[in-house]
């Protein structure tokens, strides 16, 4: 029995791996984040100076790496990435049995092969080859696991095969029988989380989540793992997270997994995850009174809101509303300065043709159980369509208490009227008095919902709209910079309450969207309809988001305003005395809520417009292919006679907001946008505050010298770089 425990335990083992200089591993890891934040997360490692093995090994909980092993090479990292694993799961009080051991490795496994997934496919083919030339037991491993994934196989056919592979490797002995079919039956209802958090977090949303195997990024140019390389200003749009983000994001995922691991299932150690996040949330923006519905985005954010106007009508709960019939009207203000899908996701239309669940739909058909008709939308801009200027607040106002007198007084519908709070552009509106005395018009026969999806939000302000009877949704990916995307929907009690008893009347196809551990435990209601089943990927997300709120809201707010105005006023500078760039300069004051003031009493997106050296101002399809090429390396790109500055400045990745067009009719007008995030202010809120503005400004500059060297050369460019791809 003592040969089999040594052959049990003969897992990264091998003779003869001692350094005698132990440097830094994380300097070694820099350039793989979702490896590094291991190591910052308390599993124990050293880089050793040994030729011996280029492979991590773990000894006795710590994971040791030669000087000469290239983490970039596939082969290293998925190694690294299986010993690390396992060393994250020991714990000192472990009693290290054969089965616990094996549980560990077969979920290592799982984690390295999955792992492996995100690789580009030369890549993943060149770790079949070289694993193949060292054994056939994991050449065959690799193989039968990617079937699986194309089969889209059940969690026990994984932990199934990855059991098989255990015995072969132990050579089928006797002794390990009982103890790995232990493993395996104890790995499947965990084996879900045995996945890197970076992959997680791609899941449980639309196709907007998907990264390309060759680039890493989604079709935003954004990814779920930190930018390592990138000047990122584009929190209006997508960001990627910072590494402070994800160390939270990767800290939760394998605290859930050996919770799971030690105590009750993991459906409930999910649900006591979600609702403590909800908890925490709610403490933040002191809405402790409020329930929480979590959303994959915030386009998703806008079908809770429609459903709730459903569930409000007494067509609807009696079941008598005809096809054709509209029972509820959505009123989406500023349209085209809110998310491209708001309007699709209040007219609760799929947004993608892909689900949430992992679904496939054809985009744009209505959610399976809502009759044609029942949601009608109607669009009112907050701009003139003609020259792009800034609409009169009363005349958007005007338009909105019309449509209310028509829908409401004389259609007896549910409206939903929305209350955009910091536009793409920073535009306010309508005002928050004028939508106080549209519901105490209307009453229960209107739903406000605070489209504050920007979340350029200071802690207070959610209360103060939940106080107005006002609902508000927000999302995770923009100023808050957690990874793409996630949103929040705070619910006053009076909406609460009527999702209480609505269960029979909530159609099943809400449950592509959102799960039963989404809701607020005091919506059981919601709980009970929606699917139930777990959304890790959305958690992993909201969590990430947490880590920067949390972090944002530990400053001095004196400090914090200092900062946001000194680094907009910088960048504005910046635009002014740059010949090709021009401030969008408007009154956005005249369309802040009447309440509450923006962020820092300034407008923290710094709106700009584009010209060649001719004076033309660029369109949006021009203005799409720079925003892309701003994201590449373009220095070998250039015309011949670039100089050499000229391409160390189109060599740096820059990631800016997506540009906007503010105009429909006759000439066409579109901006550009460089975005202030709370990552960002954290950073440079600390000691010496003004010396981190000038640093971060620094780089704010590059922006504005490789827009340069881009216009000068845009039509070149053009020519050899072609179009933008359409968003």
């Amino acid at each position: 029995m003592k040969k089999v425990v040594l052959l049990a335990f003969a897992y990264c083992f091998m003779r003869g791996l001692l350094g005698d200089k132990i440097v830094e591993m994380e300097t070694h890891f820099k350039v793989r984040p979702e490896l590094d934040v291991f190591l910052k997360t308390g599993v124990s490692s050293q880089i050793v100076q040994t030729h011996e093995c280029t492979r991590a090994i773990c000894q006795q909980g710590i994971v040791s790496l030669s000087r000469d092993a290239d983490i970039n090479d596939v082969v290293v990292a998925v190694n690294s990435a299986y010993s690390l694993h396992f060393a994250s799961l020991l714990d000192e009080n472990d009693e290290q049995t054969i089965q616990q051991h094996m549980l560990y490795e077969l979920l290592s496994k799982h984690y390295a092969l999955s792992y492996l997934q995100s690789f580009s496919r030369s890549a993943q083919e060149r770790y079949q080859e070289l694993i193949g030339n060292e054994s056939s037991l994991e050449k065959r491993l690799v193989i039968d696991f990617q079937q699986l994934i194309n089969d889209n196989a059940l969690a026990a056919d994984k932990a199934a095969l990855l059991g098989q592979y255990l015995l072969e490797k132990y050579d089928n002995i006797s002794e390990l029988q009982a103890p790995i079919k232990a493993a395996v039956l104890a790995a499947i209802d965990v084996l879900s989380l045995a996945i890197p958090a970076h992959i997680l977090m791609t899941q449980g949303g639309d196709d907007r989540l998907f990264v390309s195997s060759q680039t890493g990024l989604n079709k935003y140019y954004t990814s779920s793992l930190p930018s390592v390389d990138v000047i990122m200003r584009s929190s209006c749009t997508s960001s990627s997270p910072s590494m402070h983000a994800y160390q939270r994001a990767e800290f939760m995922r394998r605290s859930l997994l050996k919770k799971a691991l030690q105590s009750s299932t993991l459906e409930q150690c999910f649900d006591q995850a979600m609702e403590s996040l909800r908890r925490q949330f709610k403490q933040y923006f002191h809405a402790q009174d409020s329930c929480i519905v979590t959303t994959p985005s915030g386009s998703d954010a806008e079908m809770i809101m429609t459903l709730a106007a459903l569930a409000r009508h007494p067509l609807w709960k009696s079941r008598a509303y005809v096809s054709g019939q509209p029972l509820v009207t959505t009123i989406l203000t500023a349209a085209g300065e809110v998310g491209s899908l708001s309007y699709a996701g209040a007219m609760c239309t799929h947004l993608s043709d892909y689900l949430p669940s992992g679904g496939r739909v054809k985009i744009g058909t209505s959610l399976a159980g809502l009759p044609v008709g029942v949601v009608q939308g109607i669009k009112i801009n907050a701009r003139n369509q003609i020259d792009g200027s800034v609409s009169e607040l009363r005349d958007v106002e005007n338009q909105i208490e019309a449509t209310l007198a028509r829908v409401v007084g004389q259609e007896n519908q549910i409206a939903v009227v929305h209350l955009v709070h910091f536009s793409k552009t920073g535009l306010s509106v309508p005002s928050f008095d004028f939508v106080k005395r549209m519901k105490n018009l209307y009453g229960k026969n209107l739903i406000v919902i605070v489209d504050a999806a920007q979340s350029r939000v200071d802690d207070t302000i959610i209360r103060t709209y939940l106080e107005a009877q006002f609902n508000v949704f927000i999302t995770g990916s923009k100023f808050f910079a957690g990874p793409p995307f996630s949103g929040l929907v705070f619910l006053t009690p009076d909406e609460a309450l009527e999702f209480q008893n609505q269960s029979s009347n909530i159609p099943a196809a809400f449950g592509d969207y959102f799960t039963k551990y989404d809701a607020d435990s005091q919506l059981p209601a919601l709980r009970d309809s929606f699917a139930q089943c777990c959304n890790y990927g959305l958690w992993l997300r909201l969590e990430a988001t947490y880590a920067e709120m949390e972090r944002f809201g530990a400053l001095d707010c004196s400090v914090r305003d200092a900062v946001i105005g000194q680094w907009v006023g910088g960048v504005r500078s910046l635009i002014q005395q740059n010949n090709c760039t021009s401030l969008l300069d408007e009154k956005i004051s005249d369309h802040t809520s009447c309440v509450v003031p923006l962020l820092g009493n300034i407008n923290s997106v710094v709106v700009f417009l584009l010209s060649l050296s001719d004076g033309t101002e660029l369109d949006f399809e021009a203005l799409q292919r720079i925003h892309m090429w701003l994201t590449q390396d373009i220095s070998q790109t250039l015309p011949d006679k670039a100089t050499d500055q000229e391409r160390a400045i189109a060599q740096q990745k820059i990631l800016i907001g997506q540009p906007v067009k503010l105009t429909s009719v006759g000439r066409e007008c579109a901006v550009l946008r460089i975005a202030l995030s709370a990552p960002m202010i954290s950073t440079m809120a600390q000691t010496p505050y003004l010396e981190n503005v000038r640093a971060m400004l620094k780089q704010d500059k590059k922006i504005i010298q490789k827009l340069n060297v881009i216009v000068r050369n845009y039509s070149f460019l053009q020519d050899c770089l072609g179009s933008a791809e359409k968003k």
